[in-house]
């Protein structure tokens, strides 16, 4: 299941330029939280994952560039920045 949703996501991200935000979080900043520091458990993680990698921080990316429009688009809408709300800490659990 998880790989059919990062495929259709990375098929999507193809076709489709994200408009640019402002202040906004870049895919190479996805991939540095991703890929962590230390050695030992970046090279583990690599190895475990390696195929899903680059699928997860483009859905990931996307998925934070999407909530990002929608939140933009809430100015001074109360119903709407609470359902923005709730999108960005569906997203981050």
């Amino acid at each position: 299941m998880l790989k059919s949703y990062l495929k259709r996501i990375s098929e999507v991200a193809k076709r489709e330029e994200m408009p640019k935000l402002k202040d906004e979080l870049t895919e190479k900043d996805f991939r540095k939280l991703v890929l962590v520091s230390n050695t030992k458990m970046r090279k583990k993680f690599k190895d475990s994952f390696s195929n899903e990698i680059e699928s997860f921080i483009k859905a990931v990316f996307l998925t934070y560039k999407s909530w990002k429009l929608i939140d933009e688009s809430c100015k001074g809408d109360k119903q709407k920045s609470h359902t923005s709300a709730f999108l960005f800490n569906a997203i981050n659990t």
